[in-house]
């Protein structure tokens, strides 16, 4: 906010223009006097000079310094020459308690003790000018008390219109401090413009309005960088928002075909189940049956072992018939010699001896083949002794085989069992997982819509900063050495603004 005018000057322009006016009017009033005493030329050549050059300086210089003094000096002047012109009338000398009055109009203390000092002069001075008969006029009866009790009220009168003119100057300086920071505040129709430069502030209230403007500017550019980041992260969230949706979508989507090939392999893992536990129970009754046949097989090879050797006692028996029958053959042989020695006595016997001879030799024979019968069953009967232990010996593989089948099967059924008992909890992992995945998506929703009215608050937010311009900062030369703050020169643009 920049100071484009001292407020003072300006309150020194019109008081010049005041005064002017108060100046011509005395000289008015002069020419109005010179008829009573005949004083036309005084009136002419002092209060002409007076108000003219008066006026040139203000033409020159409106409300400077010296123009201001100069002004309040031709009053004092004027009032001097409306005195002399009525002879030293005492209710003309209050002009200068009136003029002086005026002079309040500046503000200012100089031009008040220029026009008391001009008066003190004209006073003291006139007082013995008219004393030694110079024929100038001050009082109606010059006396030096006189002068004294009117320098008394001069003072006394300019120390309170002093006082007064300084804090009236500070009210000035303050007022026109303000007018200047409201003016540029209010620049921008429909916007506050915080992006001026004010001078460092005089008044104290002046210097709190801009330090409040300062941290007015601070907190708005902080809420509108506060908006920027809401506005920026509430995007940033839809976006992530929308994204995860899908990604959530999708993979819903894969979960539901997951849990539903779970449950398909979870149906044939039972059913696997079920055909291993019954694999199982036939492993285990083949086991019993392979272990009654391998039994069996045991009884099979200790019957024929008792075979075996009822044969061999067979071949023993049929050996003995056979020397019984060798031992008979011989006794009928001799049995025959003895009946043939013995002649016809003999006869009979020797046919009894030829019949058992026969008979010996048939029983030989007979013995004979069943000895070879015998030996021919023996040797099966071995034959099928080694075979059968043969099948004991497969039937005992087959059995352990059969067990460790039955091992295996229970294994895998408890295997199977396991599994499915693991693709139970898999399954219902994956359902609760779907469900968790669900209410993931619904919460992406309200996320999704959080971060919509976020970005919509971020928008209003930003649409009211941006009744603030903050290009370049309120930047205030604060007494006390205190940096000017500065803000970047930017404008807010949001949506909306």
């Amino acid at each position: 906010m920049t100071n484009r005018h001292d407020p003072l000057r300006a309150i020194a322009v019109q008081a010049d223009k005041l005064m002017l006016g108060v100046l011509w009017a005395l000289q008015l009033f002069s020419l109005a006097l010179a008829g009573l005493n005949d004083t036309w030329l005084l009136a002419l050549l002092v209060g002409l000079p007076a108000a003219g050059m008066a006026t040139a300086l203000h033409l020159g210089a409106p409300g400077a310094a010296l123009t201001r003094c100069v002004i309040a000096a031709a009053v004092m002047v004027f009032a001097a020459l409306n005195i002399h012109q009525a002879a030293g009338l005492t209710e003309l000398h209050f002009g200068i308690f009136v003029y002086l009055a005026f002079l309040l109009a500046y503000r200012d203390w100089k031009p008040i003790v220029v026009a008391a000092g001009v008066a003190a002069v004209h006073h003291l001075s006139f007082h013995y000018l008219q004393e030694w008969g110079y024929g100038v006029m001050c009082f109606t009866r010059p006396q030096l008390s006189t002068v004294f009790i009117h320098a008394a009220y001069v003072v006394v009168e300019s120390a309170v219109l002093i006082f007064l003119a300084t804090i009236l100057r500070r009210a000035a300086i303050q007022a026109g401090e303000l007018e200047s920071i409201v003016s540029a505040l209010a620049a921008i129709e429909g916007r506050i413009d915080l992006s001026a430069t004010v001078a460092r502030p005089r008044s104290r209230l002046a210097r709190s309005l801009v330090e409040m403007l300062v941290t007015m500017r601070d907190t708005i550019a902080g809420v509108r960088d506060g908006a920027d980041t809401i506005a920026g992260a509430s995007g940033e969230i839809a976006q992530g928002n929308a994204e995860l949706s899908r990604r959530t979508e999708r993979q819903a989507g894969s979960i539901e075909q997951t849990a539903a090939s779970m449950a398909r392999l979870a149906v044939t893992v039972r059913a696997n189940n079920e055909s291993a536990r019954q694999a199982n129970e036939l492993a285990q009754s083949a086991s019993q049956i392979a272990l009654k046949g391998g039994e069996a097989v045991r009884q099979v090879v200790s019957t024929m072992g008792e075979i075996s050797a009822s044969s061999r006692q067979i071949v023993d028996i049929i050996s003995v018939i056979d020397g019984i029958a060798f031992q008979t053959n011989i006794l009928a042989l001799n049995a025959a010699v003895e009946a043939a020695r013995a002649g016809e006595q003999g006869r009979g016997f020797a046919v009894v001896a030829s019949e058992v001879r026969t008979l010996a030799h048939r029983s030989a024979a007979a013995a004979k083949e069943i000895k070879a019968l015998i030996g021919n069953t023996v040797q099966t009967v071995e034959g099928g002794s080694r075979l059968v232990d043969e099948a004991g010996a497969t039937m005992l593989e087959v059995v352990d085989s059969v067990q460790r089948v039955t091992a295996i099967m229970g294994e895998m059924s408890n295997a199977n069992q396991e599994q499915n008992e693991g693709i139970e909890r898999i399954n219902s992992a994956i359902v609760e997982f779907d469900e968790n995945t669900q209410h993931n998506a619904a919460l992406v929703e309200e996320d999704a819509a959080a971060a919509d009215a976020l970005a919509q608050e971020a928008q209003h937010l930003a649409r009211l900063v941006s009744a603030f311009k903050l290009e370049a900062g309120v930047a205030a030369a604060l007494p006390g050495g205190r940096p000017q703050a500065q803000l970047p020169g930017r404008h807010l643009r949001l949506a909306g603004a």
